[in-house]
């Protein structure tokens, strides 16, 4: 078991996906590296520290080089040397302290590890309205305007035909 301080959190949003996934920097050594493409990549991971909703969470993890990710600008980021892990988890919100990531198994050559776990399910425990994304929120506003506008709609239909009836 190995513990490397969080240097940052960011979201990212895989392509064809709706859901964001949270992604650390760490400053990772030589160990890590080698244990990380002895596992192709992905291993089990547990956020602490955080003091949010990933703290004492087993999630899988993809490891990569800060310079096969995103499309970074900034030279001082790709300057520290950081590597990233992507978290299969659902983005709810940056935590409010960095906090560290422990990669329980880095001692062994190769490990075999669960399926994918997430740290909740989404429906189960969805976040405040103040937490979702404003896509969903605007979805959500869009049905309820076209509900609304077609039942005004069907009342003015309703009212045209009662006052052609009666004249």
């Amino acid at each position: 078991m190995k513990v490397y301080k969080i240097e940052r959190w960011d979201s990212i949003s895989p392509p064809g996906s709706s859901n964001s996934l949270p992604m650390i920097y760490i400053s990772a050594d030589p160990s890590l590296i080698k244990y990380a493409q002895k596992n192709n990549y992905s291993f089990e991971v547990e956020i602490k520290g955080t003091n949010s909703i990933y703290d004492g969470k087993k999630i899988m993890g993809t490891f990569d080089s800060l310079l096969l990710g995103p499309n970074y600008e900034s030279k001082e980021i790709l300057n520290k040397n950081w590597h990233t892990i992507i978290l299969t988890s659902y983005f709810y919100q940056y935590p409010p302290l960095m906090g560290e990531v422990i990669i329980p198994n880095l001692t062994e050559k190769k490990v075999s590890f669960n399926p994918i776990v997430k740290v909740k399910n989404y429906e189960e425990n969805s976040p405040p309205v103040s937490m979702k994304k404003k896509s969903d929120l605007i979805g959500m506003n869009t049905f309820r305007i076209i509900f609304v506008l077609t039942l005004i709609f069907l009342i003015l239909v309703l009212i045209f035909f009662l006052f052609k009836k009666h004249k």
